[in-house]
């Protein structure tokens, strides 16, 4: 029994000075060891990109300006749009007409006139025809939309100034970002979802994802009539030896020891050295000493600026995961 209980202490010694020597042999560094990312070549990045409910991004149309300079006049009428109708030379029958519910504006003397699901040139010509029977002779009428009220899409999320916005001919994501405000960086995530209803059935619809970076689209392309674009709140997500582990939202430079404080602070039986970041997916994955990082972010001055890198480089991205394992020298 004694030399069991010896042979018990000597071994425990040589670890304590073995983990002992590891620890002091990574000198100031925080990040301990990265782990090699795969190879990108082999990853299909349209599927890492996909969540429960969401289709890849086929059928999606990228933004051309020439393109939709020259589609300007496709622009059809609807509901709540508001017209402005000119009759040359007779100011008394020029007037704006709110298009009804049932897609119908009523003008003078001549009554109910469906313009819903036409082009303001196709407006133009039905009420030239109108006029000219028995109200004026060749009658020049000129018709533009005051108000773009008809085509609706809607912008939730993470963006300064969420709500309803119009469609004005074709526009591009980015403009209707911009008219939202733009992107709060400070907490959306690194995609936007675009919530679409299907061609074929209405009643279904398909989600795209489009990624961001920092707040900047990846690519523009064109929004649709009832679109609704999602700007999801950026998440980390924490595990293991840890108070309250599950998602927390990211804030502007929150690092890994701050998300670890959020999220109940180290139990007991953590192992504060050698806390495991996985981003992106699983291509790179971080072995963070965190106890070494709260010691250094205390500290400041000299020692902050010699691991202020490493730093920047462990501050919590949307969609890391952070495993805090058990000490190894931890026992019941």
């Amino acid at each position: 029994m004694k030399i069991y209980i010896k042979k018990k202490a000597i071994f425990l010694i040589i670890a304590i000075f073995f983990f002992a020597g590891c620890y002091f042999w990574r000198g100031s560094n925080i990040i301990i060891k990265r782990y090699p990312k795969k190879d990108t070549a082999t990853i299909n990045s349209s599927a890492s990109m996909k969540e429960p409910g969401t289709t890849s991004n086929e059928g999606l149309i990228i933004f051309d300006n020439e393109k939709n300079e020259s589609q300007k006049d496709a622009y059809t009428v609807g509901s709540e749009d508001l017209l402005s109708i000119t009759i040359w030379e007779n100011p008394d029958l020029s007037q704006d007409e709110r298009v009804n519910e049932g897609g119908d504006i009523n003008y003078p003397f001549i009554g109910k006139v469906n313009v819903a699901g036409k082009t303001v040139n196709e407006v133009d010509e039905i009420l030239t025809g109108l006029l000219g029977k028995e109200l004026v002779y060749d009658p020049q009428v000129d018709v533009f939309v005051k108000e773009y009220k008809s085509k609706k899409v809607f912008v939730v999320g993470e963006v300064n100034k969420p709500g309803t916005y119009y469609l004005r001919e074709s526009r591009s994501l980015f403009e209707i970002l911009s008219e939202a405000g733009g992107i709060r960086t400070d907490s959306a995530g690194n995609y936007l979802i675009i919530k679409r209803k299907l061609p074929e059935n209405k009643e279904e619809s398909s989600e795209i994802k489009i990624p961001l970076l920092k707040g900047e689209l990846e690519r523009d392309v064109e929004v649709f009539e009832g679109d609704i674009i999602k700007v999801p709140e950026g998440k980390f997500f924490i595990s293991g030896e840890i108070g309250k582990p599950g998602f927390y939202p990211i804030h502007e430079d929150l690092n890994i020891f701050q998300g670890i404080i959020i999220a109940g602070g180290f139990t007991k039986t953590a192992d504060e050295n050698n806390v495991k970041l996985r981003r992106d997916d699983g291509k790179e994955s971080l072995l963070v000493d965190v106890e070494r990082l709260r010691k250094a972010l205390e500290k400041g001055g000299t020692n902050l600026k010699e691991v202020e890198e490493q730093i920047k480089e462990i501050k919590l991205r949307d969609g890391d995961m952070i495993f805090v394992p058990t000490s190894f020298f931890y026992t019941e």
